[in-house]
């Protein structure tokens, strides 16, 4: 009973010094220092994590497996040196390589059968709670699946309204691999980014149909998937019921909703990285090789993702160091599983790999262009660095992206309930750091918020290089859940869970509705919002759309060579507007005409009329009334009439 007396004191203080942050009732520094009293009264009286899980007995690798995985590293090699290592990606070397992935992965999924099957079954479950209604958890997991799907899937034509530039070059790219381009595992798109992203892009338009939803369809399948491996890494840790409420928080989470409804790469970090760690978290409890195996193949497939999946290797590379460094007893399993890793790894990521030592200033070109260093170049000290770091801790609880692109600008990016849950679970993390979780919580967030530290000042802080943070914040939450019912079964006994079970069930589903909530009904329809996702040249992207391809277009030259024209527009006979060459026409067009104009361009219109009388005049606004742009259609019949003597 104390030990929740302590913790539910924890809980009230960190609320008051959460609110005195959200509505500055008193100076940061002040909430900050309540927050650290608030954690060390829960870390103080919270349990420590639960003792790792011995490993079991080893199973011996048979030859055919052994073989088999040589053969996939061999393969992967001839197809790197003969192919690859002369950018060329297509062809027999690309068949080699895809072969080589699964015939690796086969080869370390055969083994012998153990010496003694029954501990290590032990040995896997032992640690974690499982419900003994089956059918309970089935039905409670479809429904957080249904409610991600319905949040990421609602209207993605419209919310959020238009596509930025980023998003339509994606598309653009899409569309250039369904013409035919060879393959090539990285583009200079963006100021360069892998290609992983705009070959699914370009799947999911092979099979829907080329639109703007059907890309964002993309990322909402993606936040969808993230959602289902974070319920089976959060489970994998604390049991079927804290991975069912956390999974339901992941679900609903406005932070994660924002980048599942948007077509940036990006969106594939947080899978990634979920199922690399649980795949990792399966190998260290259980030392199968086919664990290893895929944990390493998730880290190539990230490094295939977003830029900022680049920290991730020397996370676990650190994370390696620790583990043998404290569990010396097993080291040369742990070191075979860990060359296993590495094998996968290699393999699956072969091409990138040629790429990248091939052409590594366009590598790393990108990152040396928002670089936080340039920042303290220019001003003579670290000053933006120890900015940069203070706004990316504030931006959980305080003061998130200001960009509208990304966020509800200046909210902060978790809800006041988890972000007062996270500094808790934080706090506690670090009571525990040497213990195993708790080191991997720390890595995990320190090597992820260092992308946002590191990076230009302007845009700090930012909530699109340290989405990776996701699954581990909700992680730290998942651990205050189970201290909470550890607690209270301690306290009350296994039969009077129920009212804990209600507690946290209210808690997620208070918090869930007010995330669905702020997102549909605040940050999409936020004028700010509406208003960051290229909506002048979307809207002359979905005009064009509506006109025939054998009009003939004289556009203004800002919205000519924007993606979100070009992609959505789609095909169209588009002349860049000059005054001085066609107001009025020099030449018959041969066809109706559209002059297609900005707002600035109004002042042309009496001239087109004047010129053109029996031409049409539409003025094409959002839903705020602003003027998107301006359109004058001339029929061929008004051109006629108007034309005068040769």
């Amino acid at each position: 009973m104390t030990r929740l007396l302590y913790f539910v004191i924890a809980v009230v203080l960190a609320a008051v010094a959460q609110r005195w942050l959200s509505q500055g009732v008193s100076s940061p520094r002040d909430s900050v220092l309540l927050f650290l009293v608030a954690g060390a009264l829960f870390a103080a009286h919270g349990m420590a994590p639960a003792a790792w899980p011995q490993l079991p007995p080893r199973r011996k690798w048979p030859y055919l497996g052994l073989a088999l995985a040589a053969a996939g590293i061999l393969l992967a090699a001839i197809a790197f040196v003969g192919r690859f290592w002369s950018e060329v990606y297509h062809g027999w070397g690309l068949w080699l390589w895809l072969i080589a992935i699964p015939l690796y992965l086969a080869g370390t999924w055969l083994d012998l059968p153990s010496p003694d099957a029954d501990a290590e079954a032990q040995a896997d479950t032992a640690w974690i709670e499982r419900l003994p209604d089956r059918r309970q958890v089935l039905v409670g997991l479809a429904l957080i699946l249904v409610l991600a799907t319905a949040v990421r899937f609602y209207a993605l034509d419209t919310y959020p309204n238009g596509c930025q530039s980023d998003e339509c070059n994606n598309g653009l790219d899409a569309l250039k691999w369904l013409s035919g381009a060879p393959y090539t595992p990285y583009a200079e798109t963006n100021e360069g980014q892998a290609t992983l992203f705009t070959y699914i892009i370009a799947l999911y338009i092979k099979l829907f149909g080329q639109s703007v939803a059907t890309m964002r369809m993309v990322s909402a399948t993606v936040g969808v998937l993230t959602v289902l491996a974070f319920y089976f890494l959060a489970r994998e840790i604390y049991g079927e019921r804290i991975g069912l409420l956390t999974a339901a928080l992941v679900a609903a989470d406005r932070w994660h909703i924002t980048f599942s409804r948007i077509v940036y790469e990006l969106i594939l970090m947080p899978l990634v990285l979920s199922l690399q760690v649980l795949f990792l978290l399966k190998a260290l409890k259980t030392g199968r090789r086919r664990w290893w195996a895929l944990s390493g193949m998730m880290l190539a497939l990230g490094m295939n993702t977003y830029t900022a999946y680049r920290v991730v290797p020397f996370f676990f590379a650190v994370y390696f160091l620790y583990w043998l460094l404290t569990h010396r007893q097993r080291i040369r399993r742990d070191f075979e599983g860990m060359l296993v890793f590495a094998g996968g790894a290699a393999v699956a990521v072969a091409p990138l790999a040629a790429y990248t030592i091939r052409n590594w200033n366009v590598f790393i070109s990108r990152i040396n262009h928002i670089s936080v260093f340039r920042d303290v170049e220019a001003v003579g000290s670290y000053a933006p660095l120890w900015s940069n770091l203070r706004k990316t801790l504030f931006m959980f609880n305080w003061q998130g992206d200001m960009a509208a692109l990304n966020n509800l600008p200046g909210a902060p990016l978790l809800h006041a309930a988890i972000g007062v849950v996270f500094v808790l679970g934080l706090i506690w993390a670090l009571r525990w750091i040497w213990r195993e979780l708790p080191f991997l919580y720390l890595l995990w967030f320190g090597a992820v918020a260092s992308v946002a530290v590191l990076s230009v000042a302007h845009e700090a802080p930012t909530a699109r290089r340290p989405i990776g943070l996701i699954p581990v914040i909700y992680l730290l939450v998942a651990g205050v859940f189970h201290q909470f019912w550890q607690a209270w079964v301690r306290t009350w006994g296994q039969h009077r869970r129920r009212p804990m079970a209600v507690l946290l069930s209210a808690v997620v589903l208070l918090v869930a509705a007010g995330n669905v909530n702020t997102y549909f009904r605040v940050q999409a329809v936020d004028p700010a919002v509406w208003a960051a996702y290229s909506p002048n040249e979307s809207a002359v992207g979905k005009y064009l759309a509506t006109v025939p391809p054998e009009e003939r277009i004289f556009m203004t030259p800002q919205y000519t060579h924007h993606s979100a024209v070009k992609f959505i527009g789609g095909p169209h006979d588009i002349t860049p507007l000059n005054l001085a060459q066609h107001i009025p026409l020099r030449q018959d067009p041969g066809a109706d005409v559209q002059f297609i104009l900005e707002p600035v361009d109004e002042r042309l219109v009496p001239l087109l009329q004047q010129l053109y009388p029996g031409g049409e005049y539409q003025v094409h606004r959002d839903r705020y009334g602003r003027t998107l742009f301006l359109s004058y259609r001339i029929p061929r019949q008004a051109y006629d009439a108007a034309r005068g003597l040769q």
